[in-house]
């Protein structure tokens, strides 16, 4: 479901910038939706865990249960990977008129 939803968003973004301006987007695009979610998330995920986790006996093992903090952080960056399509407008050409 994942998966679908960023290509739709991707795909519907992409459609949103003259042809000239796509790479520029795109590179803020990744950098939005591939930097923060891949490498700042889980430093701050780990962060949150180690912090506010606890060890508890599950069965007869020893597990951890990470705080449900953790939930309402990535929930919170996934909301701003979407600055980018705040900034969005449609990309109308201009047409001339001549007589």
């Amino acid at each position: 479901m994942l998966s679908l939803f960023c290509l739709l968003t991707f795909t519907w973004a992409k459609d949103l910038y003259p042809a000239e301006s796509r790479g520029q987007f795109s590179g803020y695009w990744n950098l939005f939706s591939g930097t923060i979610p891949m490498i700042i998330v889980p430093l701050i995920g780990g962060w949150i865990a180690t912090q506010f986790g606890e060890y508890s006996l599950i069965g007869d093992q020893m597990g951890f249960i990470p705080p449900p903090l953790i939930y309402f952080a990535t929930a919170l960056f996934a909301l701003i990977t979407f600055i980018p399509l705040l900034f969005a407008k449609e990309y109308k050409p201009i047409k001339l008129v001549t007589e």
